[in-house]
């Protein structure tokens, strides 16, 4: 049995693979760590099956009809999905792993398990001390922990989430990028501020390009503007609340993403230009002149 989430645990996954002979894979887990492994092991020519609690993979970034377009490119590349159940049972014989019992009483003969089923802050470096903790270290908008002088970011820290206003840890690779500049800036006496974090993922699903931005599932009072294409598979969303985009998925076709995700950011009002958004011919021209100069500048370059 193996985890998905640092070097050390894919090189383990790379040595068992090539120390015993696995015919059969079960990564538990549809999200983002889990659908990765899967891909990695599917590409080396492994059959795996992929099995989710949730009544659809990627439940935290998608919407269902998102979830069912991702789903769909995993059935084409043969990877046998089972959702609304979870492994009940492991099944061994002489210590070694021969399958998976699920909650939904079906088996699986598999060789090899991998739980992708997320990651939680590691809060025990500041048990019984004064900083506040909790689903993660408690950060203000300069990183600043409750402790005089001690700062934390990245994964571990709980900071502002800009478009609920509320605060949680967002354990990606730019967020904490972002947040540990700030934080070495303002411990060394800078002064630079965190104005919040958009939740961002973006992910392959064995060769469908997926990007998921802020909040992806409407709530009354949002207004939804989407566009399916089944036969190219290509499906793209965006809600919005009060004329300005809260959220938007990319299913296949993901250009002009970085548009979109800079509208969010800058919670720009669309409405003089919304019936152009999920146009084939949208893109920076299509912004008011204000916003374009401030998205691009420089000597010869006239937006």
């Amino acid at each position: 049995m193996f985890t998905f989430t640092t070097w050390a645990d894919e090189r383990a996954i790379e040595e068992h693979l090539r120390q015993n002979q696995v015919s059969q894979a079960v990564v538990l887990g549809g999200g983002l760590i889990g659908l990765k492994c899967l891909e990695a092991l599917h590409l080396r020519g492994l059959p795996v099956t992929l099995v989710e609690l949730a009544d659809r993979i990627l439940s935290a970034t998608f919407d269902r009809e998102a979830s069912r377009l991702a789903e769909g490119a995993l059935a084409r590349a043969g990877v046998d999905v089972r959702t609304s159940t979870t492994v009940g049972k492991v099944l061994s014989r002489h210590g070694q792993l021969t399958g998976v019992e699920l909650t939904d009483g079906s088996r699986i003969d598999c060789q090899m398990l991998v739980l992708g089923v997320g990651v939680r802050p590691d809060l025990s470096l500041v048990e019984a001390t004064a900083i506040r903790t909790d689903r993660g270290i408690v950060v203000d908008d300069h990183m600043a922990t409750s402790a005089a002088g001690i700062y934390a970011a990245g994964d571990v820290a709980q900071g502002l989430e800009a478009l609920s206003g509320q605060t949680r840890p967002v354990p990606i690779l730019p967020v904490a990028a972002r947040q540990g500049r700030i934080a070495g800036t303002n411990m060394a006496g800078g002064d630079l501020r965190y104005e919040g974090a958009v939740l961002m993922n973006a992910v392959d699903v064995l060769a469908l390009p997926t990007i998921s931005v802020g909040r992806t599932v409407e709530v009354e009072g949002d207004e939804v503007l989407s566009r399916l294409d089944e036969h190219a598979g290509t499906y793209r969303k965006l809600v919005l609340r009060n004329d300005r985009i809260v959220g938007a998925i990319f299913i296949g076709r993901i250009d002009r993403a970085g548009i979109f995700t800079g509208l969010i950011r800058s919670r720009i009002d669309v409405a003089s230009f919304k019936e152009l958004l999920l146009g084939d011919e949208f893109g920076l021209l299509s912004l008011p002149a204000d916003y374009r100069a401030h998205m691009v500048s420089g000597a010869g370059i006239e937006v």
